[in-house]
């Protein structure tokens, strides 16, 4: 079945992206060592960004003599920033770092720091964290729901019954007894 959902075009025989409430989610905190805080990189971004404006700014007079210890403690930011994003909200689970040949490509980009991410091939499963709810982009299980209310146009809500085929957490990231866990099935390709 096709069906036109809030402007994007979705076929049920096709997986799109699943939504899952994070509070039903019992073992995801355990995938999120390796994940990329999407605030921390762009407060990165922007530090990088900020910095080389003022070496480029210090550097455009003459380098005096007396200028080295600045210089040296404009460098010395750079290794060590000091940004304040202790809050991160968003998340990357499965995604992969690339650079600017991949531009285009990339499902996130920081320009001062000439690299983006894109979901992970070779990762079980490629999710975006947020606060409350996780979108599961690219997975190898799946399971079966309703499309989800407008907030998400085109992507399937995990938490319920329906004929649309959505990308899943893997089921090791549930009790035994979630019932969610007895819908996940793996994607053969």
């Amino acid at each position: 079945m096709i069906r036109n959902h809030y402007g994007v075009t979705v076929n049920s025989e096709k997986p799109t992206t699943g939504v899952f409430q994070n509070n039903h989610v019992e073992y995801m905190w355990d995938a999120m060592n390796d994940a990329v805080s999407l605030q921390y990189e762009e407060a990165l971004d922007e530090f990088i960004g900020e910095k080389i404006k003022e070496l480029i700014e210090f550097l455009g007079e003459y380098l005096h003599s007396e200028d080295y210890e600045k210089l040296c403690d404009l460098v010395a930011e750079l290794n060590e920033p000091d940004l304040d994003c202790v809050d991160s909200t968003d998340w990357l689970i499965g995604f992969m770092q690339v650079k600017s040949e991949d531009k285009s490509n990339a499902w996130y980009w920081f320009d001062n720091l000439g690299c983006g991410y894109i979901p992970d091939p070779d990762a079980e499963c490629s999710a975006i964290v947020g606060e409350v709810y996780t979108q599961v982009v690219r997975s190898r299980w799946v399971l079966t729901g309703s499309l989800c209310s407008p907030c998400y146009p085109g992507q399937v809500d995990a938490d319920s019954e329906g004929d649309f085929l959505a990308y899943s957490l893997p089921p090791d990231y549930f009790e035994d007894d979630n019932p969610l866990k007895k819908r996940i099935r793996s994607l053969t390709v």
